[in-house]
């Protein structure tokens, strides 16, 4: 997949450009604040239909406008898509393909593939149980057609069943309850397999890339935390759906007393251990950084995998905290990648490409 051209009106603090954009190696360097950060977010904006820095879509709209643009012409399997997103501060936001209105920004994930590096990105190893349920989830929206739409039907799911859970209980509670036990064991079994599974393919390939960003000093191990699979084994999904069942059963009185389901795949957490230590308390923010490319190198070549394509790569201000030998290894490893990334200073990707000075919100080829 190769994106081609992206073009932003209103967009943060950029007013209006147009930017052709080299099919190998696209670096956009200046000093702090001044729009790098920017042009990344917008692309991921029309891949994803959110940005990646955590903020209300108003906030994307540049001060005094009323509402930003942001449109990328891709070209996927030879096939020509272009992607528009339109940002309001008082209407809903928009977003189309080939001029076709998206319903759901998760639709995305399947017509543009991209993987994202961000300092944000370090709550995969320091954050929540939360931020790492998503990073799986992500990769496997965009490798599994289905696994979205298995998704939304546990969350709705989930959701009913903990309303009931707040209500008086009555003559048909225990009918009810065990009607949405049904669906959510149905649900969530898949979703954890699922997970577990894309996960056992993660742990092949990111020690490699942990060792080899580390000069061999770090031994990265992960491992997939879920009630569910405490115990026996199961033999498959449907094994794990009536273990699920079992569970919530047998935890019917303490959910009601909560208010909320304690147990299923939304409980879940993948452990990260490095030299056997657990990362989200014992590594530095220096290893997390290497933690989090050892996940995003094996994220690149699970899409590469089950889409049959090369993905977009993001990377933004990479290169900061990465000594020569580790910095030289990852460029190495991307090297067939349309890459977009972001520096303070020039760098030298090794390859053709195209070199982009950002000043005030003005892009200028060097």
């Amino acid at each position: 997949m190769i994106l081609k051209n992206i073009r932003l009106i209103n967009y943060r603090n950029i007013a209006f450009q147009d930017i052709q954009l080299h099919p190998h190696w696209n670096l956009f360097y200046g000093a702090n604040a001044q729009g790098k950060t920017n042009i990344l977010e917008s692309i991921y904006l029309t891949a994803r239909g959110r940005s990646f820095r955590n903020v209300p879509d108003r906030d994307l709209v540049r001060f005094g406008e009323r509402s930003a643009y942001v449109l990328s012409d891709l070209e996927r399997k030879g096939r020509d898509k272009r992607v528009e997103v339109k940002i309001s501060r008082v209407e809903k936001k928009r977003i189309r393909v080939n001029e076709v209105e998206m319903e759901n920004t998760k639709e995305l994930a399947a017509q543009f593939e991209v993987v994202l590096f961000a300092p944000e990105n370090l709550v995969l190893v320091k954050g929540g149980p939360g931020e790492r349920r998503a990073f799986l989830d992500d990769l496997l929206r965009a490798v599994d057609p289905a696994y979205g739409a298995l998704v939304r039907t546990y969350d709705k799911v989930l959701s009913q069943r903990n309303s009931l859970l707040k209500s008086p209980g009555d003559s048909w509670f225990d009918r009810q309850l065990s009607t949405y036990d049904d669906q959510l064991s149905s649900a969530g079994s898949q979703i954890a397999w699922k997970r577990k599974e894309i996960l056992e393919e993660i742990r092949a390939l990111a020690p490699r890339f942990q060792a080899s960003l580390s000069s061999k000093q770090e031994d990265l191990d992960l491992s997939y935390q879920s009630q569910l699979f405490e115990g026996e084994d199961p033999t498959g999904p449907d094994d794990l759906a009536e273990k699920m069942k079992d569970l919530l059963f047998q935890r019917k009185e303490e959910d009601r007393s909560l208010g909320y389901t304690g147990l299923g795949p939304h409980k879940d957490d993948i452990l990260l251990r490095l030299n056997g230590l657990p990362s989200r308390s014992f590594a530095s923010q220096g290893q997390a950084r290497t933690i989090t490319l050892a996940l995003k190198l094996s994220e690149i070549k699970l899409i590469e995998k089950y889409k049959d394509l090369h993905p977009l790569l993001l990377l933004d201000d990479v290169f900061s905290e990465l000594d020569g030998k580790r910095s030289t290894f990852l460029l190495e490893t991307i090297g067939s990648y349309q890459t977009i990334l972001t520096s303070n200073h020039l760098v030298e990707g090794g390859r053709e490409g195209t070199a982009f000075r950002v000043d005030n919100g003005r892009v200028h080829v060097k």
